[in-house]
């Protein structure tokens, strides 16, 4: 029964490893991730035109909190905002091309520290008597 503690406790010392690494890039170099940019841009691949006000409220954040952060993505070149034809007071956010890139790419990296966090897990559940 020891055995079994340690190993779980070293799966879990590597997955919190593998969570940081994948928040905060290979080396300690910052990338997007899902907490962040990265979560925003995700939902403008999954929402095009998705106002500002709608961004607040799936994120819980304050209006002005998220202005900056859009901000930030159309500084970057990885959005746009559009006036609203029906609401001139509404503006409506796109991805750029290099935006969708990015998205993209957030998605995949997401999804395979998923399933190496999940895989290494899973090693344990194998080894088990």
């Amino acid at each position: 029964m020891e055995q079994l503690l340690n190993q779980v406790m070293e799966e879990l010392r590597k997955t919190a490893i593998l969570m940081r690494r994948s928040f905060h890039g290979m080396g300690g170099r910052p990338t997007l991730h899902p907490g962040g940019q990265g979560r925003l841009l995700t939902l403008l691949l999954e929402n095009p035109g998705i106002s500002q006000k709608t961004l607040c409220q799936l994120l819980h954040v304050r209006p002005q909190t998220m202005g900056e952060q859009l901000s930030k993505l159309e500084a970057a070149g990885l959005a746009f905002r559009k006036i609203n034809p029906y609401d001139r007071r509404v503006s409506n956010f796109y991805l750029t091309e290099a935006g969708t890139a990015a998205a993209g790419q957030i998605r995949q990296e997401s999804e395979a520290n998923l399933q190496q966090v999940f895989s290494s897990m899973s090693r344990i559940n194998d080894n088990s008597p």
